[in-house]
């Protein structure tokens, strides 16, 4: 019914309590990417039949490790996750059943700060200055207001949860490899919304992501940033 893709940068440390949902409380089949080399001790507290390893020779970027992953997926749907975000209870199976009930092609739960506060997971389409502005004021809130408990079609959702039909993803030819990082979910949200596939954000349930914000704390990551805008409005338009 579902794959789910999680690629870790180290990260296998912070994932116990993410993986424990997974084992728990879903039937999924699970698909790690070690993009660099790290202790997977951790792994061993968890079925072996429920999960892949993708262990890459040298790190690679957030499109070709899903699009890798997403050649092992046999199911009718795939959920690409971030192995920061914190989730509870049976929201992978929520999700999953909202979206067969209603029929979506793509669809995430809305992202909340740590402290309750409603973040920026579904925006409308970037201008030019549009991630430029949003570094110097510091905002990071959603697009959207979400004033009753509903699915919402939304312009893009970010990479840190979608789940998407596996057919349409495939129809879509997965993420633009050409984007190493950053808009490539705003790029594959648009294709899917030009294509009829339209993307929604579900604001019944929700996901807790702070997000790292590296462009702001890196100039490696603002460079990379820079680049992946000048690539999406290159394809895109202004």
């Amino acid at each position: 019914m579902l794959t789910i893709s999680i690629v870790t940068h180290n990260q296998l440390k912070i994932m116990s309590n993410l993986l424990q949902n997974i084992f728990e409380n879903t039937d999924f089949h699970l698909i790690i990417t070690i993009n660099i080399s790290e202790d997977e001790t951790i792994l061993s507290n968890y079925p072996s039949n429920r999960f892949s390893i993708v262990r890459n020779q040298k790190p690679l970027g957030f499109t070709k490790n899903h699009n890798n992953a997403f050649k092992l997926c046999k199911t009718e749907y795939f959920l690409i996750l971030n192995p920061d975000v914190k989730i509870e209870n049976n929201l992978i199976n929520n999700i999953l059943s909202e979206m067969i009930k209603n029929n979506l092609s793509v669809l995430s739960p809305i992202a909340k700060s740590n402290n309750g506060e409603v973040m920026d997971n579904a925006r409308r389409y970037p201008k030019i200055f549009t991630p430029i502005l949003r570094l110097i004021s510091n905002r990071y809130k959603t697009d959207y207001e979400f004033k009753k408990k509903n699915n919402y079609r939304v312009d893009w959702i970010s990479g840190m949860f979608i789940m998407i039909k596996s057919n349409v993803f495939l129809k879509l030819s997965g993420f633009d490899e050409r984007f190493f990082l950053y808009y490539d979910d705003v790029d594959l949200c648009r294709r899917a919304n030009d294509s009829g596939y339209n993307v929604y954000l579900t604001n019944k349930y929700s996901v807790v992501h702070e997000g790292n914000r590296l462009s702001k704390k890196s100039f490696k990551y603002l460079l990379i940033h820079l680049s992946s805008l000048l690539k999406y409005h290159l394809k895109h338009g202004l």
